[in-house]
């Protein structure tokens, strides 16, 4: 048996407490003790488990941050980019455009038509004129010299081309090329 004195100032005697009621409540103490142990060590285990999330998170917050970064450095390049593509394309387009200008004016000059005739040809047309013209003969080469074979007449089946406009040479020679390759 344990003696208990209370100090509730009740000025009662000593009171005693039956060893066996004493040490059935340090059993319920040491349960509730180890259930309080179990339940903080869950605790803490969910504790550490969502501070492992977060440093997940903002491992993962800080890694898309970077490549956003890196994303929006190459979004300006593109930008930049497709600024110099397309300035490039414009004066692609003017500098094929004057080109193609400049061989009709060459072609109106060596076919003896008016360059007016040319305009809206393209440069595979001009090209076909050009070598049905050098079929033909214009009656020089396009470089002011009379050819030796039109002198001779050759490749023209003897026929004259004398005469004729220069669209008439042009259609007179692809004949001739024509009835050549079907020999």
């Amino acid at each position: 048996m344990l003696v208990f004195r209370p100090d509730d100032g009740s000025g009662g005697g000593d009171k005693m407490v039956p060893e066996h009621d004493l040490i059935s409540i340090k059993r319920g103490l040491n349960a509730t003790i180890k259930q309080l142990e179990t339940d903080l060590a869950a605790a803490n285990q969910r504790v550490d488990d969502e501070h492992a999330s977060v440093l997940r998170v903002t491992a993962s917050r800080q890694d898309v941050e970077s490549k956003l970064a890196i994303a929006q450095g190459l979004t300006t390049e593109v930008d930049s980019l497709k600024t110099q593509l397309t300035e490039a394309t414009t004066s692609r387009d003017g500098a094929q455009n004057a080109l193609t200008g400049l061989r009709r004016m060459a072609a109106a000059t060596t076919l003896g038509v008016d360059a007016k005739t040319l305009e809206g040809k393209t440069d595979d047309q001009l090209d076909s004129m050009l070598e049905g013209a050098k079929l033909v003969g214009t009656g020089s080469g396009g470089d002011g010299h009379t050819s030796s074979r039109q002198l001779a007449g050759g490749g023209t089946g003897g026929k004259s081309f004398s005469g004729l406009t220069p669209r008439e040479k042009i259609k007179a020679g692809l004949e001739i090329a024509q009835q050549s390759q079907q020999k």
